[in-house]
């Protein structure tokens, strides 16, 4: 039985140099206090096997058998791997975690986007860029701040700023985030549009929203300038003293400035969408085809070219067309055709005309 005996107390004395060099590794409280109890358990296996004093051997031992306390040295080994396992997966699961907030940490301070956490209706934490773009001197001024003094009153769509705030966050907490755009305002007062996502973080009773502002100044810059480009474009085109037509290569009119709508006298739904040959005159509709086709065939040219056009009323008039090919932004060529209204200069031409080859009292054709 002493052999039973000899083999626990090695199997102890393996286990505890295991747990040692593994409190080492780990350094968990939990491991070194397995370690302590492996070498009691030793110990008292030892003063089993080797005293022979029964004062000593009632200090340190019970009256078991020697096989339960093999199954114990046994069980005692195989919970070292169960709690190395278990602090192992659970300290990978700290790194991890940790790992996490200081990437998140570092991309929270250096992004160029202004970012913010809010609790309740209260600023608790915001990068280095949200004190940049507000104009803050530092970090703890502006989170002294209430949320009020970073808004204008109203916003662009003349609604209430504390009003509208609300509801963007009643969004954001029950679709989970929301994107839209905002008016705020600066320490100096000057008001500036971002864009702003909200994103509702779940936290028990709290209310938390991350939140992430987009200066978009400059886009709105771009933007509006677009916008009073498109407006002079539009003046320009409808204004023009010019009939102007924008024709795809299959000769369909895509647009018609309104002067030409006045001068043909026909509707804008009755050209936009319809062959512009339709508005030729019907001996001239074959030469405006070739024309048109030469056009797209040869598309680095100016063309012109005149021929007469039916007015609703059926009235002609003759126009000296320029054309030119554009490519839009979907790749696809078009013709943009400018037509100068030439009938009374046709007109004056064929009378002069007349006149050098007729003779004007009596009306005949001179034999010159």
């Amino acid at each position: 039985m002493s052999l039973i005996l000899t083999v626990s107390i090695l199997i102890h004395l393996v286990a505890f140099g295991w747990s040692i060099v593994l409190l080492k590794q780990i350094k968990d409280w939990r491991m070194g206090f397995l370690s302590i109890m492996l070498a009691m358990m030793a110990l008292r296996q030892m003063f089993t096997l080797w005293d022979t004093h029964e004062s000593w051997s009632l200090l340190f031992t019970w009256q078991v058998t020697e096989f339960p306390g093999l199954i114990v040295s046994i069980m005692a080994f195989m919970a070292i791997f169960f709690l190395k396992y278990m602090l192992t997966e659970s300290k990978q699961a700290i790194e991890a975690l940790n790992e996490s907030e200081r990437k998140y940490r570092t991309l929270f301070e250096q992004s160029a986007d202004a970012i913010l956490i809010i609790v309740g209706d209260k600023f608790v934490d915001c990068n280095l860029a949200t004190v940049k773009m507000l104009g803050y001197k530092n970090r703890e001024e502006l989170l002294q701040t209430h949320l009020s003094q970073l808004s204008p009153q109203t916003q662009p769509d003349g609604r209430s700023s504390f009003e509208k705030a609300n509801e963007m966050m009643s969004i954001a907490f029950d679709q989970g985030s929301h994107r839209f755009e905002w008016d705020h305002k600066r320490q100096n007062g000057e008001v500036f549009p971002v864009e702003v996502l909200l994103t509702a973080i779940p936290s028990g009773e709290k209310h938390i929203l991350h939140v992430v502002w987009r200066d978009i100044t400059e886009r709105k810059q771009a933007e509006k300038a677009l916008q009073d480009s498109e407006e002079r474009f539009c003046a320009l085109y409808d204004n023009n003293p010019h009939m102007i037509f924008e024709v795809d290569k299959y000769g369909k009119v895509l647009s018609v400035n309104q002067f030409g709508i006045e001068q043909l006298g026909y509707s804008k739904e009755q050209l936009v969408g319809k062959p512009v040959i339709n508005v030729f005159y019907e001996e001239d509709r074959v030469l405006a085809e070739e024309y048109l086709h030469k056009c797209f065939a040869e598309p680095n040219k100016v063309h012109n070219w005149e021929l007469r056009k039916v007015r609703q009323d059926g009235s002609l008039l003759w126009v000296r067309e320029t054309a030119r090919i554009l490519d839009d932004v979907e790749e696809t060529y078009k013709a943009l055709i400018v037509c100068e209204d030439i009938t009374v200069t046709r007109q004056l031409s064929e009378q002069i005309s007349y006149q050098e080859n007729h003779d004007t009292m009596m009306g005949l054709v001179n034999r010159r």
